[in-house]
């Protein structure tokens, strides 16, 4: 009966996609960022992570110095269902990397994080570009 009940509820997942860190970014420009989303409460991990600037989708082998990467994780706490994050990783940030870019998983929704990369110095006194 319990199996039953856990199957049940299992067919009920609805998988969702978070940031890790905040939906706003701030760099230095010539940083390096790394943009990172997780997907959580899926039954399967996702077949793949699309990274997306603005409504382009991002190929990396034509970036040079840009990666993504795809990490599944340990099993949550039922033993079922798994994590999975992806990251998109930018080792020298541009003022023209500015803008919004998507992590859209295959079995998740995408979500946004906004890149602002700020052409300046960075004071040591308030932590704050200048």
């Amino acid at each position: 009966m319990m199996l039953h009940q856990a199957n049940a509820l299992r067919s009920f997942a609805v998988p969702r996609t978070e940031l890790i860190g905040d939906s706003d970014r701030y760099v230095k420009a010539g940083s390096a960022v790394i943009l990172r989303c997780v997907v959580r409460g899926a039954l399967e991990p996702p077949s793949y992570i699309i990274w997306y600037h603005g409504t382009q989708q991002i190929f990396t082998e034509s970036r040079r110095g840009w990666k993504t990467q795809l990490d599944r994780g340990a099993p949550d706490l039922d033993g079922d269902i798994h994590s999975t994050i992806g990251s998109l990783i930018i080792e020298s940030t541009r003022k023209k990397d500015s803008g919004n870019y998507s992590c859209s998983p295959s079995n998740s929704p995408p979500i946004t994080v906004s890149l602002h990369v700020i052409n300046g110095r960075l004071s040591t006194a308030t932590g704050s570009i200048k």
